[in-house]
């Protein structure tokens, strides 16, 4: 019957050969997926430059079709939802979400139950004898005390989502106002575009007639003139709408996901009543002062985490050293309070702590320009919005008056 120690000598060596025949393998299945990974398919397209080189095809990956309803008033709030769930911006911004959750769980693995394990397998040479040798080394701690320190990460990190949470929100605004907005637009410009095509329909057959009564000599030619002039600027004007029409489509398929823009309706007009008091206005609700707050709040905790992190740390901790043979003789094993205390650090925590410091007054200050900022951008919009409504009422008294020197036109 083998000894014990024949046994674990044995089982040492049995699993440090497939340790390194398994590394071995892992290192040659690397090496092959590299090697995929670098050489391009062979059943791409290829084509040649002048130069007779071959060059390989690129695909760029397409967005997958959305299935939005009719554009339409009652389908807005659906539509412009799809179109921000599917927004790069929106799911980059998500998976840092996304990120920050895990950083929770980084952060709280500190706390835990430590343990590691260390096997060297070789030959020992002693007495000019020489031996296939191994040894196993296993260390296991765990944090008891150290002031807070562990406690004040895991709630920065906390800090941390609520803070990507707010800039989630905050772009989520951002991107459905620019979707509305380019919603807008398009309707809108379409519309004048249909104006004028139909504007330029009834003026064409115009120029004819004021022609013939140019000849006939009842009206002179400077008239003729002017009318060709007046017909003209009409025309570059219709240009221009139509550029801007374009232009309008193509932001509104951007935003939209859309190859081209179906039929958009347009959306009905808000009214917003008066601004009242700037000074009374906090915008405490906006998701981009709210994110300020709450890394501001993660700065404090970093600053906290460090200054604990200066004190001694108590913690618990054993480890034991483990031969292939003599296990009872040659086994070193300890166990115990591990009491730790850094003496001097070079000065590391002290810049760390006077660093954040001045993040944190940093973020204080970008904190008040952003209100300021909002402040002024509120009052902007609502001397914009006002001045909308007065030009148009004015248009609608341009437009009553053009109504009638139509109906007086069409009697001469």
């Amino acid at each position: 019957m083998l000894k014990l120690a024949t046994i674990v000598r044995i089982s040492v060596l049995t699993f440090a050969v497939s340790f390194i025949s398994g590394c071995q393998t892992q290192l040659e299945k690397l090496d092959e997926t590299f090697t995929k990974l670098t050489t391009p398919p062979v059943d791409v397209h290829k084509g040649s430059n002048k130069n007779g080189v071959e060059q390989i095809a690129t695909f760029e990956p397409k967005v997958a079709s959305i299935e939005y309803k009719q554009f339409k008033q009652i389908n807005l709030k659906r539509n412009v939802k799809l179109a921000v769930q599917n927004n790069p911006e929106f799911k980059a911004q998500a998976f840092k979400t996304d990120m920050s959750v895990t950083g929770i769980r980084i952060a709280e693995s500190g706390k835990n139950v430590q343990a590691t394990s260390t096997i060297l397998a070789g030959a020992k040479s002693e007495d000019q004898m020489t031996e296939p040798s191994a040894l196993a080394t296993i260390s296991v701690g765990k944090i008891l005390f150290d002031y807070g320190a562990s406690d004040f990460s895991v709630e920065a990190q906390k800090e941390v989502v609520k803070s990507s949470r707010f800039a989630e929100a905050a772009v989520v605004d951002n991107i459905a106002v620019n979707a509305i907005e380019a919603w807008i637009n398009v309707a809108r410009n379409e519309q004048i575009e249909k104006i004028f095509e139909r504007g330029i329909d009834l003026a064409t057959p115009l120029l004819g007639q004021i022609k013939n009564i140019s000849v006939s000599g009842v009206s002179d030619k400077a008239g003729l003139l002017a009318a060709k002039q007046k017909f003209a600027n009409l025309e570059i004007s219709f240009e221009q709408v139509k550029a801007t029409s374009k232009a309008s489509r193509a932001i509104f398929s951007s935003f939209f996901h859309l190859d081209e823009p179906p039929e958009v309706q347009t959306i009905s007009q808000v009214d917003f009543g008066n601004l009242g008091d700037l000074d009374n206005v906090s915008f405490k609700n906006s998701p981009d002062l709210k994110a300020n707050e709450s890394l501001i709040r993660r700065k404090q905790l970093e600053l906290n985490s460090v200054k604990a992190a200066s004190m001694p740390r108590i913690s618990l901790a054993g480890n034991a050293t483990v031969p292939a043979e003599n296990l009872r003789d040659d086994t070193i094993a300890n166990f115990g309070l591990d009491i730790s205390y850094n003496f001097s650090d070079g000065g590391l925590k002290e810049a760390q702590i006077e660093n954040l410091k001045y993040e944190i007054d940093s973020l204080y200050e970008t904190r008040k320009g952003l209100s300021l900022k909002k402040k002024s951008e509120l009052v902007v919009r609502f001397q914009e919005y006002f001045a909308a409504k007065k030009k148009i009422s004015s248009a609608n008294e341009l437009l009553n008056l053009a109504v009638e020197v139509r109906e007086t036109a069409k009697g001469q």
